[in-house]
């Protein structure tokens, strides 16, 4: 299996992305982990010159300010959103039934795992994607 290049990582909670992104470099298939805590900046990274092609975004759904499905409404409705389609999971403490009826109304959402990440899981999701 070929690693991804770059996994993004939205999550409001700092400890769950120290966490997760541990669990990335464990299992060997991220080259590159970029973590944010906050949905806004990480959107203004994707939407910006600078930002590299990112092949996997691991989005919490429950953030401050701007949460997880108000980023997916403004990164889809972009046109990088709409040219580059990584792989899209959101992540969440709990997995609230309407959250993931609500998931899956957007086509790039390839999932919902519940916090914290679990390795085999990601290596199932990831596995038919790199």
């Amino acid at each position: 299996m070929t690693p991804l290049t770059t996994v993004l990582l939205i999550d409001d909670n700092d400890d769950d992305n120290y966490f997760h992104e541990r669990v990335l470099r464990r299992s060997g298939l991220v080259d590159h982990i970029l973590a944010y805590e906050g949905a806004q900046q990480a959107l203004d990274y994707l939407l910006g010159p600078d930002c590299t092609k990112v092949d996997a975004i691991l989005l919490d759904i429950n953030m401050p300010c701007m949460n997880g499905f108000e980023f997916l409404d403004a990164y889809t409705q972009s046109a990088v959103g709409q040219a580059q389609i990584p792989v899209l999971l959101m992540i969440t403490t709990a997995l609230n039934p309407g959250d993931q009826a609500r998931a899956k109304m957007f086509p790039v959402v390839q999932g919902c795992l519940r916090k914290p990440l679990d390795m085999d899981k990601l290596i199932e999701v990831f596995d038919g994607q790199a």
